[in-house]
């Protein structure tokens, strides 16, 4: 079924603005079958070689069929080689990666690191990194550690979670692996399945 412009029924902006309202966190279930749509269409961006560079739950659209999709291209890059690095500093500060407010550069990885903050937003209902100012948040984006998401998830989400929003971008991973990972292939199984 394709789903057009009609059956969009809101953002996930929108679903944790209810969530915090009702004072109730999503399950991880639907946290992880939200996520990993998300990461199959990153994948199909980085295979070809374009990097998003907005990821954000502002730009994640939820159509009446239960499905999300990826939006707002209006800042992302094609890239000449999938090794390649971006030399613009755009995209939602907030979300930005330590090495998009070092300097101009960005790369896959840089997705790598919305996806986190994206996943943390969901998990916690409010934004990894706070401040009244850029310059307030950016040191605490170079500097400083997300507060955990809450306790009540899984190990495994804990720790993508912290794997997602590693400093050093070489150390985040692939969206390739995060798509391996035998807790979100059972997402993507199903999503295709469904």
């Amino acid at each position: 079924m394709v789903d057009t412009i009609t059956n969009f029924i809101g953002d996930l902006l929108q679903k944790i603005k209810e969530s915090r309202a009702n004072q109730s966190y999503f399950s991880e279930e639907q946290i992880i079958e939200w996520f990993c749509q998300i990461c199959l269409a990153v994948q199909h961006l980085h295979e070809n070689r374009i990097i998003h560079r907005d990821i954000k739950v502002h730009n994640v659209f939820l159509t009446s069929s239960g499905f999300v999709k990826l939006g707002d291209f209006g800042i992302s890059k094609q890239l000449e080689h999938s090794t390649d690095l971006s030399q613009t500093q755009i995209g939602t500060p907030l979300y930005l990666p330590p090495e998009m407010v070092k300097s101009s550069t960005s790369s896959s990885k840089s997705d790598i690191w919305m996806l986190g903050c994206l996943l943390h937003e969901l998990c916690s209902l409010e934004k990894p990194f706070k401040g009244e100012a850029f310059l307030q948040v950016a040191h605490q984006i170079i500097k400083e550690d997300p507060a955990p998401i809450p306790q009540h998830y899984s190990a495994f989400l804990h720790k993508l979670h912290q794997s997602l929003l590693e400093k050093e971008q070489e150390k985040r991973p692939s969206i390739h692996s995060i798509l391996a990972l035998p807790e979100i292939q059972k997402g993507v199984i199903f999503h295709l399945l469904t």
